[in-house]
Protein backbone atom coordinates (compact mmCIF):
# COMPACT_ATOMS: atom_id res chain seq x y z
CA UNK A 1 0.00 0.00 0.00
CA UNK A 2 1.21 3.50 -0.70
CA UNK A 3 2.17 6.04 1.90
CA UNK A 4 5.76 5.04 2.60
CA UNK A 5 5.04 3.34 5.93
CA UNK A 6 4.94 -0.35 6.79
CA UNK A 7 1.51 -1.35 8.11
CA UNK A 8 0.05 -4.58 9.43
CA UNK A 9 -3.67 -5.16 9.07
CA UNK A 10 -5.46 -7.22 11.72
CA UNK A 11 -8.56 -7.51 9.53
CA UNK A 12 -8.11 -10.74 7.58
CA UNK A 13 -11.46 -10.44 5.76
CA UNK A 14 -11.51 -9.13 2.19
CA UNK A 15 -11.58 -5.33 2.31
CA UNK A 16 -9.95 -2.26 0.80
CA UNK A 17 -8.50 0.90 2.34
CA UNK A 18 -9.03 4.62 2.13
CA UNK A 19 -5.94 6.74 2.90
CA UNK A 20 -5.94 10.44 3.71
CA UNK A 21 -3.54 12.16 1.31
CA UNK A 22 -2.98 14.92 3.88
CA UNK A 23 -2.16 13.11 7.14
CA UNK A 24 -1.77 9.48 5.97
CA UNK A 25 -4.44 7.94 8.23
CA UNK A 26 -5.78 4.68 6.83
CA UNK A 27 -9.27 3.26 7.35
CA UNK A 28 -10.87 0.01 6.22
CA UNK A 29 -13.72 0.14 3.71
CA UNK A 30 -15.83 -2.80 2.51
CA UNK A 31 -14.69 -4.45 -0.69
CA UNK A 32 -17.09 -4.10 -3.59
CA UNK A 33 -17.06 -5.82 -6.99
CA UNK A 34 -15.35 -3.73 -9.65
CA UNK A 35 -16.64 -4.14 -13.17
CA UNK A 36 -14.34 -3.99 -16.16
CA UNK A 37 -10.95 -4.36 -14.46
CA UNK A 38 -8.45 -5.53 -17.05
CA UNK A 39 -5.37 -7.16 -15.57
CA UNK A 40 -2.08 -6.28 -17.22
CA UNK A 41 0.00 -8.84 -19.05
CA UNK A 42 2.23 -10.43 -16.43
CA UNK A 43 5.99 -10.81 -16.87
CA UNK A 44 7.08 -14.20 -18.24
CA UNK A 45 6.46 -16.99 -15.71
CA UNK A 46 4.39 -14.77 -13.40
CA UNK A 47 0.70 -15.53 -12.70
CA UNK A 48 -1.52 -12.72 -11.40
CA UNK A 49 -3.99 -14.21 -8.90
CA UNK A 50 -5.62 -11.12 -7.35
CA UNK A 51 -5.53 -7.34 -7.11
CA UNK A 52 -6.18 -4.71 -4.43
CA UNK A 53 -7.53 -1.19 -4.56
CA UNK A 54 -6.57 1.77 -2.42
CA UNK A 55 -8.89 4.75 -2.30
CA UNK A 56 -7.43 8.20 -1.64
CA UNK A 57 -9.20 11.13 -0.04
CA UNK A 58 -9.10 13.72 2.73
CA UNK A 59 -10.25 12.70 6.22
CA UNK A 60 -12.72 14.79 8.25
CA UNK A 61 -9.97 16.11 10.55
CA UNK A 62 -7.89 17.42 7.66
CA UNK A 63 -10.93 18.94 5.92
CA UNK A 64 -11.57 21.22 8.91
Amino acid sequence: MGGGHGRYDGNINRHEHVRCVSCGKVHDVPSAPVEGVVLPEAPPGFVITDYRLEYLGICPGCRE
